[in-house]
């Protein structure tokens, strides 16, 4: 059996904590090693870390700690940094999995030697729940395009991956948005085998934050950052796909489309204005969202309001994806 380091950062989240423990104490699979990282928190966590710690019984539990806030990019390179598993996952103290989550990811990765596995999900919100299919997984370079294409998702939690390819790779402290796009893709640009499992293993729970949150200018220099450091390694390393860095910066951008809200479409303007060349080109988008991408750069800003109206008001209420 080979030991699984689950990397999970905790900052004030006390109250996700107990129903996280619960989860990881069915976990069918007897040799992880759990590295939790509390990133200075003020509430309560650390107490409820080291009080599970003395209880849980399926393997090794490591509490490292943070003195301040530092982030959660630093969190996730301490807990690296300690890891001592030959595969690594990555799990969010707020979200769910099933108890199968490590055992069925192993066996698969162990029966046909992959260095890095996806698995599909469960998208949770306050008022739906939806299965999410990753893309099939049929080479590392394909993994890697549909990811900036925009069709799988790079969240860390989607995957279990050998400590390997870790080497080399790290988080860049302060930069805690676009962390997992940046680290994901340099997984899978340095992975030989990789595969996927079409079963949702892992329950990801969506929290109501806007978008306009999401996209102040502090969070979008973090974002052009680590999409600058993924730029430099993929044109050094695999030019190939380094040419589909367009498609990705138009699906970052993407979300400022869907608020209709008029601010939130200047900030599309603004960003990446360099990749609007590119919007008709991307064959695997849903024609409808290179269409409205396309009005926003030619400035028909009556056309994507509308746009918005359609799709949230009418065709997601009506149960349709």
């Amino acid at each position: 059996m080979k030991k699984v380091s689950i990397i999970i950062p905790v900052y004030n989240a006390e109250k996700f904590l107990p129903e996280c423990f619960r989860n990881l104490a069915a976990l069918e699979y007897d040799d992880v090693e759990l590295c939790f990282v509390d990133d200075g928190s003020a509430d309560g966590s650390l107490r409820l870390l080291e009080d599970f710690a003395q209880t849980f019984t399926k393997g090794e539990v490591k509490v490292l700690r943070h003195e301040k806030n530092r982030g959660v990019a630093a969190a996730r390179n301490t807990a690296l940094d300690n890891a001592a598993g030959e595969y690594i996952m990555h799990i969010d103290c707020d979200d769910g999995f099933k108890p199968e989550i490590v055992s069925r990811a192993v066996a698969e990765a162990e029966s046909e030697d992959i260095d890095m596995l996806g698995f599909d999900c469960i998208l949770e919100s306050p008022t739906s729940s939806r299965y999410f299919r990753q893309p099939d997984c049929p080479s590392a370079d394909y993994a890697l395009e549909t990811i900036l294409k925009g069709t799988r998702k790079w969240n860390l939690w989607l995957y279990l991956t050998k400590r390997s390819l870790y080497e080399g790779v790290r988080f860049v402290e302060g930069d805690n948005l676009g962390e997992d796009m940046m680290v994901t893709s340099k997984l899978f640009a340095k992975a030989e085998k990789v595969g996927q499992i079409h079963e949702a293993l892992y329950i990801y729970r969506q929290s109501p934050v806007s978008v306009s949150y999401s996209f102040t200018d502090e969070k979008i220099g973090q974002i052009k950052r680590n999409l600058e450091n993924l730029s430099g390694f993929l044109e050094a390393g695999k030019p190939e796909i380094a040419k589909f860095i367009p498609f990705l910066k138009l699906n970052l951008k993407l979300p400022l489309l869907m608020t209709g809200e008029k601010a939130d479409y200047l900030k599309w303007k603004g960003l990446f204005p360099e990749a609007d060349r590119h919007i008709m080109e991307n064959d695997v988008l849903a024609k409808r969202t290179n269409i409205v991408q396309k009005c926003a750069s030619l400035g028909l800003w009556p056309i994507v309001k509308a746009y918005w109206f359609i799709v949230t008001k009418v065709y997601y209420r009506n149960g349709r994806a």
